[in-house]
Parts: C-alpha cells; sequence; structure tokens
C-alpha cells in the first residue's frame, strides 16, 4: 500500500510538472510567438547539421574501408608468389576481405536488434570497434609485406622474376599444412579486415535512415554509392602512385610490397582520426524513423476517418 501511494504521488507530480511545463510554453508562445518560432527553426537546423556531420564521417569511413579492400590487387600476385603460395591463393586472399565482411555484418545486425539506440547512444564505439578490426587486419598485412620483401630480395635474380622459389611448391594443395606460416597469417589478416569492415557498414547503412528524411535519403544513398565506386577505383592507382616513388620494380633489389601494407595502416589511422575529431554527438538528434512512422500512422487514421464518413 505504501509503494502504491508513493508510485501514485510520483505519478501526480510528474503530471503536475508536465502541465505547469506546457502552461508555460503555452504562455511565452502567446506572448512571443516570433521568438518561439525562431526558437524552432533553429533546433531544426542543429538538429540537421548534427546529422549530416554524422553522415559525412560515415562517408569517410566508408571510402576507407572500401578502398583497403582494392588496395591490394596490384601487388597480390607478386606477393603470394614470395610466399610460395599460387595464382589461386592471389585471388583468395584479396577475397578473404569480403568472406570476413559477411559475419562481421551479422554480429553487428545482431547487436542493433538486440540495442534498437545505438545508433545514438554509441556511434564511436562501434565505428572504433570495427576499426580496430580493421587496423589489426593491416598491421598482419604490413608484417607480412615486410617477411615478402625480404625473402624476394635474398632470391636469385632468375626466381625472382619468376616468382618461384628453389623449395618446391605443390600447388594442388593450396596452403594446406604444408604452407607457410606467413601465407596463413596473410589470409586471415585479411580476414580480420573484412569483419570491421562489415561492422562498421552495416552500422551507418541502418544509421543512414534514423538520420535522414525520406526525402533526402535518394541524394544521400547517391552519396554513399559514389564514394565506394570512387575508393574501389583508388586503391589499385594509389598503390601504383607509391610502388612508382619507392622504385617499385621487377627486379628482386627493388621488389617492395611494404608501402600498402603501411598505407593501409595510415588510412585507418586517419579514418580513426575523423571518428573521434568529427563526429558529433547524436542524443540530440531527431529519430526520422519515428517520424515516419507517427506519418504513417496519421494517414492511416485520415484514411480511416475518411472511409468511416464515407460509409455514413
Amino acid at each position: 500500500a505504501m509503494q502504491e501511494a508513493r508510485s501514485l504521488a510520483v505519478a501526480q507530480g510528474l503530471e503536475s510538472c508536465w502541465i505547469r511545463g506546457a502552461t508555460a510554453r503555452l504562455v511565452v508562445e502567446s506572448i512571443h510567438p516570433e521568438a518561439m518560432q525562431e526558437a524552432r527553426s533553429l533546433e531544426r537546423i542543429q538538429g540537421r547539421n548534427v546529422a549530416q556531420a554524422a553522415r559525412w564521417v560515415y562517408l569517410l569511413v566508408n571510402f576507407v574501408l572500401v578502398f583497403n579492400y582494392t588496395f591490394v590487387i596490384l601487388d597480390s600476385d607478386g606477393l603470394c608468389a614470395a610466399l610460395g603460395m599460387s595464382q589461386g591463393d592471389s585471388g583468395r586472399m584479396v577475397g578473404n576481405y569480403m568472406l570476413g565482411f559477411c559475419p562481421g555484418a551479422f554480429i553487428m545486425w545482431y547487436i542493433a536488434r538486440r540495442t534498437p539506440g545505438l545508433w545514438k547512444s554509441g556511434p564511436r564505439r562501434v565505428l572504433t570497434a570495427g576499426l580496430t578490426f580493421q587496423l589489426l587486419g593491416a598491421a598482419t598485412y604490413a608484417v607480412v609485406a615486410c617477411k615478402a620483401t625480404g625473402m624476394v630480395r635474398r632470391m636469385d635474380p632468375a626466381e625472382a622474376h619468376s616468382g618461384e622459389t628453389s623449395e618446391p611448391h605443390d600447388e594442388s594443395s593450396d596452403f594446406g599444412s604444408g604452407a607457410p606460416a606467413f601465407a596463413i597469417a596473410l589470409l586471415i589478416g585479411r580476414f580480420i579486415s573484412g569483419m570491421g569492415s562489415g561492422l562498421c557498414q552495416q552500422f551507418y547503412v541502418a544509421s543512414m535512415l534514423h538520420l535522414t528524411p525520406v526525402s533526402e535519403r535518394p541524394e544521400h544513398t547517391t552519396r554513399w554509392v559514389f564514394s565506394g565506386m570512387l575508393a574501389i577505383g583508388a586503391g589499385p592507382m594509389v598503390a601504383a602512385g607509391l610502388g612508382l616513388l619507392r622504385g617499385h620494380s621487377t627486379s628482386a633489389s627493388h621488389l617492395d610490397f611494404t608501402h600498402v601494407g603501411f598505407g593501409q595502416i595510415a588510412v585507418v589511422l586517419c579514418a580513426f582520426g575523423v571518428v573521434f575529431g568529427l563526429h558529433p554527438d547524436l542524443e540530440s538528434a531527431k529519430d526520422e524513423m519515428e517520424t515516419e512512422v507517427a506519418a504513417d500512422g496519421q494517414v492511416e487514421m485520415r484514411s480511416s476517418k475518411s472511409e468511416s464518413a464515407g460509409c455514413e
């Protein structure tokens, strides 16, 4: 009985506070309607600025994630050959990124399903987790690239040109029990990088829906797709440019795979800086999904009222 009395008193107090607040707003609006209108306009502008800032951060992160997918293509065959892997392993190394993308996206889907407000309460934590996976994968690639560069420079010129080592390699066994440890580490590192990409992309694709009104979604979807297309083309081109700057050539004494590994680390660190330095606080952001649901509910109510009026 005492608990019920306390609950009733709290409810009455909250109701009286709400009534006083609503009354105060009505009084202020009746006395200064222009000031209230300006305040509402300012709130809408601030909400749009916050949402737009978050969307730009997601676009930059998306560019980095897709960039790291294609950045390794140019050196994939030479790197795998230096580790005693086959040409099929080279394609598998590139594709392992998207293979890791699948479990990363699934994990993020499950977490977001259990925590619907995650897009507002923890965007930095999610992006940090995904980029940490990216950083681990990039660091693994860089270590393997340094090892492969040292190995290929110790080869005979004929072996380095052909991409074959003096040790026999059974291509039919692919990267089985006889494969070098660094070759397996390379595949695992690419898988880990893909998991980070899946975590981030699954998160901010859903966050875009909460941050973007329906009328603006085609525009922002176009930007997101364009950033991915630009990153796909930029990856091999930047790798080729870095290789030329470092004097990359087909001679064993000048072969170098390290620029691709350290380049991945550099762009991931830039993404970390963007997330921590530019991502806004979304606690005050408006949920466009709730607005959309409310608008749909009003339309349904109006249609049902019109139908009932027609029947009468």
